[in-house]
């Protein structure tokens, strides 16, 4: 390899002498190889590209979390002298069961 050669040349050269490599060492199963390779970095490439698409989304709080903060704001209610905030219903976490007769 020349040392004053494009850094594009060099990378040519890199991946030919990588895929001469392959074919001197796979034989036969070289192309099976190769493709699979190509697959590979094709699919790496494509999910690099889908998690850096954009900004992610702030994480939601979840259903605990959601009814311990209603919890605290009924409480607060409360403490603060409104008669009524304890009346008011909590969010339930937990599917409704069918009440026994």
């Amino acid at each position: 390899m020349y040392h004053n050669a494009r850094a594009l040349q060099r990378a040519f050269e890199d991946r030919q002498s990588e895929v001469l490599r392959t074919i001197g060492d796979c034989g036969h199963l070289a192309p099976g190889v190769l493709a699979a390779r190509e697959r590979l970095q094709s699919e790496i490439d494509r999910k690099a590209l889908l998690l850096n698409a954009g900004p992610k989304p702030a994480p939601q709080p979840g259903r605990f979390r959601h009814w311990c903060g209603a919890l605290a704001i009924r409480l607060g209610g409360w403490l603060g002298g409104d008669p009524l905030a304890l009346n008011t219903k909590l969010p339930t976490t937990s599917r409704t069961e069918p009440r026994l007769p």
